[in-house]
């Protein structure tokens, strides 16, 4: 009863409204019906391998999966949502010490806290959450503190909700207590900040040193098949994918996890649709093209002339990820050049923003000019300044 009872405190945590028998029904059912639903797939693969024998092994393996992925899927979430949480605390502790300057009223400050959520996220909820224990439920804000602390995905969050609730308790004025809490929040975030980098270049050596060994044995044991004929060609490609996978998709949940959200684009202009489906199909396609071999091989057609046709694929799509990847570095490294000598000409000149612009656009910016000279044109049909430069923060990527 105690295992369940702390399984349903993690689905709390991560926001999931189900109980612990509820949810597990739920996953159980998912993973009966995905396993049944594998099992053609299952048999053509494995009759086409030899392997039809081992059909049920594979069948309990993909239900065990499934479980266990829903098993862990709440405490992934709760990481998650305490990392979102961690990393807008300390401007949420910022407002909240901006407010009570302000002589707002115990109740003001839960209030406008709690409708910040574009700017604060799920620490926004979390100071509703409060207001709505205290007002609702009548339970007065220390003991809506401690219970909103006792709750949370965060465990930052959860101490700094404990000491907010003593500090009502003890009668502490408010802008004394979030001018602490403002210089250690922030003072823990830059540790943490520090600490994710230095995770970072770790996690990057790892995944290079994985890559290059798994490159290395994937090309040992294809040549050694070829030559000698000591194992099947398919089997080989389909062992060396399994683990491609294996061992790339926890190293890119562990970048995901490890490192603080830095999010660089405008909340309102932010919509470059065109861009990001560029960026998913590149993706797709390097997913797709190793499944691609291994149907070729499957269906019998010679290993030279299959990779041959996955090399015509996969060389274009290298060439024009290449070149995209080199004008986004260069329109990024002509930006910092443009706002120096904006401001310059914009200082020597005393005029408008629009003056100095219409000076610069000689100079060669390289991949910005262009978007340059489109703000231009807007600022000289004389659309609004805030709207001309949104769209030249969305076209170019930069804040």
């Amino acid at each position: 009863m105690e295992i369940i009872y702390k399984f349903e405190q993690s689905l709390s945590k991560a926001g999931i409204t189900k109980t612990a028998s509820e949810y597990i029904r739920i996953s159980l059912i998912i993973a009966i019906i995905t396993s049944l639903t594998a099992v053609i797939p299952m048999v053509i693969i494995l009759n086409r391998l030899n392997q039809l024998s081992n059909l049920v092994v594979f069948l309990i393996i993909i239900f065990l999966l499934i479980v266990v992925s829903s098993i862990m899927f709440p405490y992934m979430k709760i990481s998650l949502r305490a990392a979102e949480i961690n990393n807008s605390l300390p401007l949420l502790i910022t407002y909240l010490g901006g407010i009570s300057t302000s002589k707002a009223s115990r109740d003001q400050l839960f209030e406008y806290s709690g409708e910040k959520q574009k700017e604060f996220g799920l620490g926004a909820l979390e100071m509703k959450r409060v207001r709505t224990l205290a007002t609702d439920w009548n339970l007065g804000y220390p003991e809506a503190l401690s219970s909103v602390s006792s709750s949370t995905p965060s465990d930052i969050l959860s101490d700094f909700l404990s000491r907010f609730a003593q500090a009502m308790e003890s009668g502490e004025k408010l802008e004394d207590f979030f001018k602490k809490e403002q210089k250690s929040s922030l003072d823990l975030y830059i540790s943490s900040y520090k600490r994710s980098l230095s995770s970072l270049d770790l996690l990057s050596e790892a995944y290079q040193a994985v890559n290059i060994s798994y490159v290395f044995v994937t090309l040992t044991t294809l040549i050694i098949s070829l030559l000698f004929g000591s194992g099947n060609v398919l089997n080989v490609l389909i062992t060396n994918l399994v683990l491609l996978f294996g061992v790339n998709i926890p190293l890119l949940m562990a970048f995901k996890t490890s490192l603080i959200s830095d999010p660089l684009t405008m909340y309102k202009y932010n919509d470059r649709s065109l861009e990001k489906f560029n960026l998913i199909s590149f993706l797709m396609l390097g997913l797709i093209l190793p499944l691609a071999l291994v149907l070729l091989l499957m269906l019998s057609v010679p290993f030279w002339l299959s990779m041959t046709i996955v090399g015509v694929i996969i060389v274009p799509i290298g060439y024009l990820s290449e070149n995209l990847e080199r004008f986004v570095k260069r329109r990024d490294e002509n930006f910092a050049v443009f706002v120096r000598t904006l401001g310059g000409t914009a200082e020597a000149m005393g005029g408008s923003t629009l003056h100095a612009l219409q000076a610069i656009m000689s100079q060669r910016l390289g991949p910005l000019s262009e978007n340059l000279g489109s703000l231009v044109a807007r600022l000289e049909f004389g659309i609004a300044d805030e709207i001309a430069w949104a769209e030249f923060s969305k076209e170019t990527g930069v804040v």
